[in-house]
């Protein structure tokens, strides 16, 4: 069961998602976007990066669907934890409101290799029960709206005690093909 999400570089398949209100807070962190920049590829979909002065990523994917072509665009800013990187996705793009954002932590293998984990959308909608978390009203089953402010978000994302956070068990690869 695969529905189509835009990660930023790329359309990511899962069958649901967890956005936020509040992106990640933004490091303005040059040399780590420059990693990111060129063309990646996950599966059948191709993912272009290039760079912004103001230390933002814009993204554009293009994937096959049945009988067309399908294009993507966000923009995509990296954030770091004590423990963990993350990068925030705006974008733009009608199966995800203009004012939610995604948020994926991630991790360089090689400066051509890059492994990204989605978010577990049980685990958030547990903290959300304990009141650990709060949630928007525009949650429905299978896509998790946070309504909690940015800072809060990353430190409880960067808490290396949540191990379940994130799908450490279905990670995807993203491989350069061009810089």
């Amino acid at each position: 069961m695969r529905t189509v999400v835009l990660f930023g570089f790329l359309l990511f398949a899962g069958c649901s998602s967890v956005t936020t209100l509040s992106p990640l807070p933004a490091d303005v962190d040059t040399p780590e976007l420059e990693t990111f920049a060129g063309t990646w590829q996950f599966e059948n979909e191709v993912v272009h990066v290039a760079l912004r002065e103001e230390g933002v990523a814009c993204v554009a994917s293009l994937a096959w669907d049945d009988s067309a072509f399908v294009t993507k665009q966000g923009e995509l800013t990296v954030t770091h934890g004590e423990h963990r990187s993350f990068f925030c996705l705006a974008a733009f793009d009608a199966e995800i409101p203009s004012d939610e954002f995604l948020f994926f932590q991630y991790r360089f293998l090689s400066p051509d290799e890059l492994i990204v984990w989605q978010p577990r959308i049980e685990s958030f909608q547990n903290a959300v029960d304990n009141g650990q978390l709060g949630a928007a009203d525009g949650s429905t089953n299978g896509h998790l709206v946070l309504d909690v402010e940015s800072a809060a978000l990353l430190a409880f994302i960067d808490d290396p005690a949540r191990s379940d956070l994130f799908e450490y068990e279905d990670p995807m690869v993203l491989r350069r093909s061009l810089r």
